[in-house]
């Protein structure tokens, strides 16, 4: 396996998904980076409160709130930290859904924090820039 040059990397991982967050820490912590991953919102502005961080993976869908109004106070307050935004969801076209119900699409998250967002979909992964 080929190493990663960015090793020591601080990531912020927000994933509710213990298989898919298992998965990805997994994954980045081989390459040498220090992933620290939480499961709920909450968690992920304690933990953003106390450390500085290279990249922040992150979730829309959480169970104690939208990914999307953290997103937002990211770029507000941490404008230079890069975010990669993860989805699972895989019926069409790539998607997220708020707690209201409405339909959020990639690019309303891209526009909305200039994140890219990665699909994670099994056998279909992509990237929505």
């Amino acid at each position: 396996m080929e190493t990663c040059l960015n090793t020591g990397m601080k990531i912020l991982l927000i994933e509710d998904d213990m298989d898919l967050g298992n998965g990805v820490r997994i994954a980045l912590a081989d390459q040498g980076m220090d992933v620290t991953w939480v499961r709920q919102l909450a968690d992920a502005q304690q933990q953003l409160g106390q450390r500085t961080f290279d990249l922040v993976l992150l979730d829309l869908g959480l169970p104690d709130g939208d990914g999307m109004a953290l997103l937002g106070s990211l770029r507000r307050e941490r404008e230079g930290v890069p975010i990669l935004i993860l989805s699972a969801r895989c019926t069409g076209r790539p998607s997220a859904w708020t707690r209201q119900g409405r339909r959020r699409l990639p690019g309303e998250a891209v526009r909305a924090g200039r994140a890219a967002v990665a699909r994670t979909c099994i056998g279909a992964p992509q990237l929505w820039l």
